[in-house]
């Protein structure tokens, strides 16, 4: 079995950014990701969250983002003593600097990748002595595919802000 390759304090540390951020900057970012970019399923219920408040027009916080879990069910996403209010504040206090979400964004997209690369190399492993060629070949073309799209979803950059001209 492949150990789990991911950052889940790198994915905290960018759902409590998120927090912090205008709607339109979340957004941004929520379409630069897939929930299987994190491997921790409250992060991923955070995330999806989120974006729901934020693609109304309106900024995250944590009453919001709870509200949002709520209505989407998906607190049973935490457990009993970490209920989703709970770890949504501590998220929420702990997050670094609102200005850091790109560094957050990108450990996040590389372990995803990382992790990604892993998951085929087992599928593959997996099928490669007993699948027909043709199925095999299907089967890397798809995978191939998966890791286009997870890389480039990480070289993708926030464009830098204009300089004020003095």
């Amino acid at each position: 079995m492949t150990p789990t390759i991911g950052c889940p304090e790198a994915e905290a540390a960018l759902i409590g950014c998120l927090l912090h951020l205008p709607a339109g900057r979340v957004v941004e970012i929520a379409r630069r990701m897939v929930g299987e970019d994190l491997v921790d399923p409250r992060n991923r219920v955070l995330l999806a969250a989120a974006a729901v408040v934020a693609s109304q027009g309106l900024d995250p916080d944590p009453a919001l983002v709870l509200g949002q879990v709520r209505r989407l069910g998906a607190e049973s996403s935490f457990t009993a003593d970490r209920a989703a209010g709970t770890y949504l504040l501590d998220v929420y206090a702990a997050a670094g600097v609102p200005a850091s979400v790109e560094a957050y964004l990108n450990v996040v997209l590389e372990h995803s990748y990382r992790r990604r690369l892993a998951e085929v190399g087992v599928r593959l492993e997996q099928v490669a002595g007993t699948a027909a060629l043709r199925e095999l070949q299907e089967l890397v073309d798809e995978q191939v595919a998966l890791l286009r799209q997870a890389a480039a979803r990480m070289h993708q950059r926030h464009p830098a802000p204009a300089q004020a001209v003095a």
